[in-house]
C-alpha cells in the first residue's frame, strides 16, 4: 500500500483503533494487486471497490482485489480528464468524503478518548569508548494504557482524536493538488466543504498540548554525557570482561 509509513504497532496499541483497519492495511500492503478481472464495459469508466470494514471508492482498475478493496460490477463513465484525476485519487489514497460518510461517523463514534500512563523501562545500548564498543543499561519511557502497568511514573495524559478532510485542485500548471483541511474534533464540521478523506483520516493527539502521541519519548543519553557522571556504573565491553567505572 502506498501510504503504509504508518507505526502498526502503534495503532494495534491505541484502545478504541478498529483492528479491522490495520488487518485491511496489512492485506493491501503485502498482497499487492491480485489477478486482473474480465470486464466487457467499453471505454473509460472506474469500478467501485468495496472494503469490508464498509469503505467504498471508485478506481480505473480492473483489479479483482486492489488496495484492501474488493471490486464490484457497478461502475461509472469516465472522460479522459477524470480518468487523471482518479489516478491522482488513487496515487494520494483519498476516497469520498459523502459517499463514505457513515462508516467514518460510525468510526468516530467509537474513537472515544482513553486516559494513558507514563512508564519507565530499562534498556541495553551500545555507545563508543574511543575505538571500543561500550554497552550499558539506560532508563526509557513510554505509555500504555494500563492503570496497573509496572514502573508507572505517575504521569498521565489524556488521547484524544481528530480528524481531517482534504480538498483536490488544479494549480497554475494544470497540475492536482491536494489542499488539506485543519484537524478537527467533529469530521461533520467539514461535510459540504470538504470533499474526499485520506483513508487513514485521523490520528490521536495529546488534549493537554494538541500533539500527536509519542510511544518512545525517552532522551538518549550521549557518551560524553555517561563519561562526565559522577555515579558508579557497570559498564561492559563487547570482547572483554564486566568492570566497575567511578568517575
Amino acid at each position: 500500500m502506498k501510504n503504509l509509513k504508518i507505526n502498526l504497532d502503534k495503532m494495534i496499541g491505541l484502545r478504541g483503533v478498529s483492528l479491522a483497519i490495520v488487518g485491511s492495511l496489512l492485506i493491501g500492503g503485502l498482497s499487492g494487486c491480485a489477478k486482473k478481472a474480465d470486464c466487457s464495459v467499453e471505454g473509460n469508466h472506474a469500478h467501485l471497490y468495496t472494503s469490508d470494514e464498509g469503505y467504498s471508492t471508485y478506481y480505473n482498475k480492473e483489479y479483482l482485489t486492489y488496495d484492501g478493496y474488493e471490486r464490484q460490477e457497478e461502475y461509472i463513465p469516465l472522460t479522459e480528464e477524470e480518468v487523471d484525476l482518479y489516478k491522482f485519487l488513487d496515487k494520494k489514497d483519498l476516497i469520498s468524503l459523502s459517499d463514505n460518510l457513515e462508516v467514518i461517523l460510525a468510526q468516530q463514534e467509537q474513537n472515544q478518548d482513553y486516559v494513558e500512563y507514563r512508564y519507565s523501562y530499562k534498556k541495553r545500548v551500545t555507545r563508543m569508548g574511543g575505538k571500543v564498543p561500550v554497552r550499558r543499561t539506560v532508563t526509557r519511557y513510554s505509555w500504555t494504557s494500563d492503570p496497573n502497568h509496572s514502573d508507572l511514573t505517575g504521569e498521565t495524559r489524556v488521547c484524544h482524536y481528530v480528524y481531517q478532510a482534504c480538498n483536490v485542485y488544479k494549480d497554475e500548471h494544470g497540475k492536482y493538488v491536494v489542499i488539506p483541511s485543519e484537524y478537527v474534533d467533529d469530521i461533520n464540521d467539514l461535510v459540504g466543504e470538504y470533499t474526499y478523506v485520506r483513508k487513514i483520516y485521523y490520528k490521536v493527539i495529546n488534549l493537554e498540548n494538541n500533539l500527536e502521541v509519542d510511544y518512545e519519548d525517552g532522551q538518549e543519553e550521549s557518551y560524553d554525557a555517561v563519561k562526565q557522571s559522577n555515579v558508579a556504573d557497570t559498564v561492559e565491553y563487547e570482547n572483554g570482561p564486566k568492570l566497575v567505572k567511578t568517575y
